[in-house]
């Protein structure tokens, strides 16, 4: 049988559009010129799908030639510019992003850059923000949302980062982690113990015989219509504050690993979702507790082929193409 480490992946580009993030490089190229010392990345706390997140930024800072240093928001300082990683943490069910501005409007920094996020409510502290910050949102609806509270902060529209991914490239940085001093970077952050359970949790989830399997989730953005089971909610097996480069970078390979056992994947994770396609995966979206998931995959993801979309939940035991399947062990519908 073939391993994992010799099974060749090929590129897989997710956004057709080139051009998508050039407003995104241009603010960060601006930032990076004005402020090369005090640039800082604060990076976005959460769960696989967040690593994902991260990988596909760090991947475009080295396009950039961006070399950020890691900050906690508490060590954020007068005068400081920061980049904050994206996500979908700008939204009532969450507080890290929030504080991360809050902290930001208090010490008085240079500029800030929020990457593409789905934001959502905190309507008071973005009327609050001015032209040192730039939201850059990774749908339509959040656009609207933003500009409606009369924000003065600048708006930008590009992708989430993960799509950002390059498999091959990613899997061979990676191959260059290895030795004592890898595990003794983990260890320093207290990450090898989290991490080592991780690969453990994947290991012990081995793909049905199908190869098609339900990921559901079973977070603060379940849908009551679509019970998952936690089991297989793959994204929520893992979560870190992602504070080292090397962390976010393995948990995103073991995630495309995992998917690129598969055949065909539904879901309401987002990421697991993006994981998915890019491993080749027939994907089948349904959406999150508030409509995130839509939105996205309406803005950059609705001209995949292998991509689709259903507005609401299918029958228990019905396949990414509406045909009739078994469920994976463990998975709901």
């Amino acid at each position: 049988m073939t391993s994992l480490d010799a099974m060749p992946y090929e590129k897989t580009v997710l956004v057709n559009d080139p051009h998508a993030w050039d407003g995104v490089r241009q603010a960060l190229q601006s930032m990076q010129a004005r402020q090369p010392e005090r640039l800082l990345y604060v990076p976005n706390e959460g769960n696989a799908g967040d690593a994902l997140i991260a990988a596909g930024t760090w991947q475009f800072f080295d396009d950039l030639g961006l070399k950020p240093r890691y900050a906690r928001v508490r060590e954020i300082r007068r005068g400081d510019a920061l980049v904050y990683a994206g996500g979908g943490n700008l939204v009532p069910e969450y507080e890290s992003a929030s504080r991360f501005l809050e902290r930001c409007l208090e010490v008085g920094v240079s500029s800030v850059i929020v990457l593409p996020h789905t934001i959502r409510g905190h309507e008071a502290l973005l009327k609050r923000l001015d032209e040192r910050f730039t939201l850059v949102c990774r749908d339509q609806a959040s656009i609207a949302r933003v500009q409606a509270t009369g924000t003065g902060a600048q708006v930008l529209y590009a992708p989430d980062m993960a799509l950002y991914i390059d498999v091959p490239r990613l899997f061979e940085r990676c191959a260059s982690y290895r030795g004592p001093a890898l595990w003794a970077r983990m260890a320093h952050h207290d990450r090898l113990v989290p991490y080592l359970r991780w690969r453990l949790a994947l290991a012990l989830r081995q793909p049905p015989e199908h190869l098609h399997l339900d990921v559901i989730r079973v977070d603060a953005e379940a849908i009551a219509a679509l019970p998952g089971d936690k089991r297989w909610d793959m994204s929520n097996l893992y979560g870190s504050k992602f504070r080292l480069r090397e962390e976010s970078d393995l948990v995103s390979r073991d995630f495309l690993r995992f998917f690129g056992q598969l055949v065909a994947v539904r879901t309401n994770r987002l990421h697991a979702g993006v994981a998915a396609a890019l491993m080749g995966c027939e994907v089948t979206y349904l959406d999150n507790s508030y409509g995130k998931i839509g939105a996205v995959y309406d803005a950059w993801m609705s001209h995949l082929p292998q991509v689709n979309f259903l507005h609401t939940p299918p029958p228990a035991g019905l396949g990414p193409a509406g045909v009739e399947r078994p469920l994976a062990q463990g998975a709901t519908a």
